[in-house]
């Protein structure tokens, strides 16, 4: 059995009802960018994690330490 109406229409209109490539373009550039900024975040605080603090002076009573 054939779709009714012209098949060009019908093509046409399953096409719109979808997501169009530019947009879909937009989206995946979105979910890397957010990807990447993501892993950015997570090795700097690694390396932050990583990295030896320095030692903490603590003044008690008054006293500087220098």
């Amino acid at each position: 059995m054939r779709p009714r109406g012209d098949p060009l229409r019908v093509r046409v209109m399953r096409e719109e009802a979808g997501m169009s490539r530019r947009n879909g373009d937009r989206a995946r550039f979105q979910k890397e960018r957010k990807r990447r900024m993501l892993r950015r975040q997570r090795i700097q605080e690694l390396i932050k994690s990583i990295r030896p603090q320095p030692p903490v002076l603590v003044e008690s009573a008054g006293v500087k330490v220098e």
